[in-house]
């Protein structure tokens, strides 16, 4: 009986003791285990550092392919296509204006694709050189897994050998047992060495971080110089815009009657004439819109009524509309308090000589063009339309002066005044361009129009004269900014010509 119990105390010792080696092997040490731990935040960082890298700089071996990944390029290319493709005409200031810009979109392209190859030669590489070292410590991480996993083998066959009580089988299981700890104890050592020499390198590891940052910012450097070197050309070439462009916008030419006005004036000569309201009544503002983009772009088609879209009504609007979007009012801002004091003036004699005399101090494109619509709008009102004199003053007036820095419509006030001013030169159209008659309105055509031949003259004899003719001429005008006195009601429509 004493036997027996001394044999079990012999075994339960024994394989403690192999329990108790196991367990010590298996285990990393403190410092390895820290050491594991900080490799372990490094590897994993880096794993995503380098997958985004791919991502934002792929390898990409062809110059061109590269290009078209790079967005500043593609759209360089898109904008070069379109200005390319109009080179066969004069090109338009906005087509400037995008060429000028897809020159700079092209150029911050090819700054990329540099900085592309730069961060693939200079970071990348070095990434990948530290990924190397990550993966040794890696490796040797796999080869303790290993190890290990032999240890727990090996020591399970120990034990069953060893409660079976087989002296042989335990004997051999033994020096299994032994080997597989000596590999473990290689492969702790190994492993131990490679999680030192990877946070020994943490310094190399930062510095593709840093190196990234560096290649950026030469870019972006880069990339504002070449923003800066060519914004004042672009800006230049952006304030073209708006002047001198198409018919709309553009100052009255200085010794002829505007061509937009001219052909407006036909269409209504050939097809509006007797259309009730016209000048009165709103058109389309779509076809408005588009017909101000034909008349710029060279392209509208008056000949027939499927040109204008069926809608007379938006031709008239086109001529209001130009007048109102001239950079200098027709009339000229500069003599705005004058024009207003003229028309409040009480005695018909006196406001017709000073109209007249501020009509000739206008430049001789504004008198060429002021006679023009004066006498075709004068036709306008002859004809079944209810549209009378006054009728085409109130609408027309008021967009043909304004004050210096307004436009057209601004003052409210001033709309009786323009109004009546207006009137006046339809009423006496005659007699305020008898020295100088001008293009006539009436007989303006488009192809396809008909003919209209010009009504009886309205003649008008010069006012009378008085013992200082020139009176009414150097009549001080109230001071700036005092209203005059309203006219009394008998003189607030003009008075009709002598039959």
């Amino acid at each position: 009986m004493a036997t027996k119990l001394a044999g079990k105390a012999a075994f339960k010792k024994a394989l403690s003791m192999v329990r108790g080696d196991s367990d010590r092997v298996l285990e990393l040490a403190p410092v390895d285990q820290e050491a594991e731990q900080e490799v372990n935040v490094m590897r994993n960082s880096y794993i995503q550092f380098s997958k985004g890298l791919e991502e934002m700089y792929p390898n990409v071996s062809d110059e061109q392919r590269l290009l078209k990944k790079i967005p500043q390029h593609v759209l360089g290319t898109k904008l070069m296509a379109h200005t390319e493709s109009t080179q066969d005409h004069e090109q338009h200031p906005f087509e400037l204006l995008f060429a000028k810009c897809a020159r700079v979109q092209l150029d911050l392209g090819q700054l990329q694709a540099f900085c592309h190859h730069s961060v693939r030669n200079k970071v990348i590489a070095k990434v990948q050189g530290v990924s190397e070292t990550l993966s040794v410590a890696a490796t040797k991480r796999k080869t303790v897994v290993s190890a290990t996993s032999d240890v727990e083998s090996t020591r399970k066959k120990l034990e069953a050998a060893t409660l079976k009580g087989n002296k042989d089988k335990q004997d051999q299981l033994q020096d299994s047992y032994e080997s597989s700890v000596t590999s473990l104890k290689a492969a702790h050592g190994a492993y131990s060495l490679a999680l030192a020499n990877a946070i020994h390198d943490d310094k190399a590891m930062a510095e593709p971080l840093v190196d990234l940052l560096q290649e950026q910012l030469a870019y972006h450097k880069s990339a504002i110089q070449l923003i800066e070197a060519a914004l004042p050309s672009v800006k230049d070439q952006f304030n073209k815009l708006g002047k001198s462009v198409g018919a709309f916008g553009c100052p009255v030419p200085e010794d002829k009657v505007p061509d937009v006005l001219q052909q407006c004036c036909a269409v209504i000569n050939r097809d509006g004439l007797d259309t009730e309201g016209i000048f009165r009544l709103a058109g389309s503002q779509s076809k408005i819109r588009n017909l101000r983009a034909a008349i710029n772009n060279n392209t509208a088609d008056f000949t027939s009524i499927e040109g204008y879209e069926y809608d007379i009504h938006a031709v008239a609007a086109l001529i209001k509309l130009y007048f109102r979007e001239l950079p200098e009012p027709l009339l000229c801002s500069k003599y705005y308090d004058e024009w207003i004091n003229a028309a409040f003036m009480e005695d018909n004699d006196e406001r017709l000589q000073e109209m007249k005399r501020l009509l000739e101090l206008l430049p001789p494109g504004n008198q060429k063009t002021m006679n023009y619509i004066s006498k075709f709008m004068a036709n306008v009102a002859k004809h079944d339309n209810k549209m009378e004199t006054k009728n085409l003053g109130i609408v027309i007036g008021p967009n043909l002066l304004w004050a210096s820095g307004g436009h057209a419509g601004e003052a409210v006030g001033d709309s009786h005044p323009l109004s009546v001013l207006f009137e006046i030169f339809m009423i006496y159209e005659d007699w305020f361009f008898q020295e100088n008659p001008g293009a006539d309105p009436l007989t303006t055509i488009v192809p396809n129009a008909k003919p209209k031949s010009r009504p009886p003259s309205m003649t008008l004899p010069p006012p009378k004269p008085t013992n200082k003719p020139n009176e009414a001429w150097t009549k001080p005008p109230p001071p700036r900014g005092q209203k005059p006195p309203p006219p009394p009601k008998t003189a607030a429509k003009p008075a009709p010509p002598p039959r």
